[in-house]
């Protein structure tokens, strides 16, 4: 369970670290699970080419090209192609303190990201809220957990996050024009201030669905992994296909047979058993 001050500062910043810390050894585990994910061209061929368009729990692989050759990758739903990823996923630990903070009787996976940034290179990712993307859904009540696989430093391109930007709903007109990696100054009266996220290895931090966030590019000689999974309430709807009934009658999460339950526990979730 999360502390109740950090419950609370949650609700005012929008972001807040979590109590958990995974064990070095599972770090490393899946530090090198993602050099072979991203080794594995048999393994790719199974990833969609565009991850924000897969269905459920289906994986997806993107990568963006930087001057030496490397890649940033973005895989999507990681999950279901490793054992390693799918134990971080539905950590019953993390799953609580999301159910705390989402003030949810019942939790479920919406989707996961493995993120890598090369050494010296690593692109820059721009400001951006993740429910604008989410447009399915019912409301903006999701929530984020990033684990961080390397220490995630200014240098190395940590998160920045924006506070209190949660509550001043969709601003997508305002972050997805911009030419450059700034934020302005203010927003609909609001003064915009932004806050370095810096992590240890393991760390994880929480983000709110409409928090504003981004990154600066990995300019340090490590590279920068992180690992983020987004949780839902189980009272959250999803739009059917057709999307043409009110949103009163889309299906709730909880009766989704495509979402997996991580909170509370009914017993094991084994990767080879994975809904």
């Amino acid at each position: 369970m999360l502390a109740t001050e950090r419950v609370r500062r949650f609700a005012e910043d929008g972001f807040v670290m979590s109590d958990v810390r995974l064990d070095m050894t599972v770090v490393r585990r899946a530090e090198a699970e993602s050099q072979r994910i991203i080794g594995d061209q048999e393994t790719l061929a199974r990833c969609a080419p565009e991850p924000t368009l897969t269905p459920y729990g289906v994986p997806g692989a993107k990568r963006m090209f930087v001057a030496s050759g490397a890649y940033n990758w973005k895989i999507s739903n990681i999950r279901v192609l490793s054992d390693v990823f799918w134990a971080i996923a539905t950590d019953a630990r993390i799953a609580e303190e999301a159910a705390d903070l989402l003030r949810a009787e019942s939790v479920f996976i919406w989707k996961d990201q493995l993120i890598y940034k090369p050494p010296c290179e690593g692109s820059p990712t721009g400001w951006h809220q993740d429910s604008h993307y989410w447009r399915t859904l019912s409301d903006h009540n999701q929530v984020t957990a990033w684990i961080a696989l390397n220490d995630a430093t200014v240098r190395s391109g940590c998160l920045q996050m924006v506070p209190g930007s949660h509550r001043w709903g969709n601003q997508a007109r305002v972050l997805l024009h911009r030419k450059d990696e700034s934020v302005p100054d203010e927003c609909d009266g609001h003064p915009v201030t932004v806050r370095d996220i810096c992590m240890g290895v393991g760390e994880i931090h929480f983000h709110h669905g409409m928090t504003w966030h981004g990154a600066r590019g990995n300019a340090s000689v490590e590279p920068l992994g992180g690992f983020a999974v987004h949780f839902l309430g189980g009272d959250t709807r999803i739009s059917p296909q057709n999307g043409e009934i009110s949103v009163d009658k889309w299906p709730r999460v909880a009766d989704h047979a495509d979402l997996t339950r991580v909170w509370p526990r009914s017993g094991s979730l084994s990767f080879q058993t994975r809904q």
